[in-house]
């Protein structure tokens, strides 16, 4: 069994631990004391496209793998709990099944039950969830 890492997710890690020395790191307490939402921190995961690492492409995603989603949350977690918490909710609370049960289980059944008007509507959910972006 190899368990060495592959370019692609040595250059994500590498990102990834910068971001969260640089950016996460110095906020980790303040976020702590005061309990506020790390806006800022998560529009630049958004932007940094780490908010849909494990979706395609095509919906907005990274189109990586479970490996480097996993290893996202663990790098941003060794600096402050929320931030990794929050991608992880984000990801796999909320985007997942959405992804799943729109994109992947029932494409076809959910195409012919909404009527067309609002198919691409519920089509784009993923790909908006994966930019995140909060205005």
């Amino acid at each position: 069994m190899n368990f060495r890492q592959d370019e692609e997710h040595q250059d994500i890690l590498e990102m990834v631990h910068d971001f969260a020395v640089n950016e996460v790191k110095p906020l980790a307490a303040e976020i702590d004391r005061t309990e506020e939402f790390p806006m800022k921190n998560v529009k630049m995961m958004a932007e940094m496209g780490l908010m849909g690492i494990p979706f395609p492409e095509e919906y907005g995603g990274a189109g990586m793998d479970t490996l480097a989603y996993i290893q996202t949350v663990e790098e941003l977690s060794k600096y402050c709990a929320s931030t990794g918490v929050i991608l992880s909710a984000h990801t796999s609370l909320c985007a997942t099944p959405i992804y799943q049960f729109l994109c992947v289980i029932r494409p076809r059944s959910r195409k012919q039950q909404v009527s067309s008007r609002f198919w691409p509507f519920f089509k784009d959910s993923v790909r908006r969830l994966c930019a995140s972006r909060s205005t």
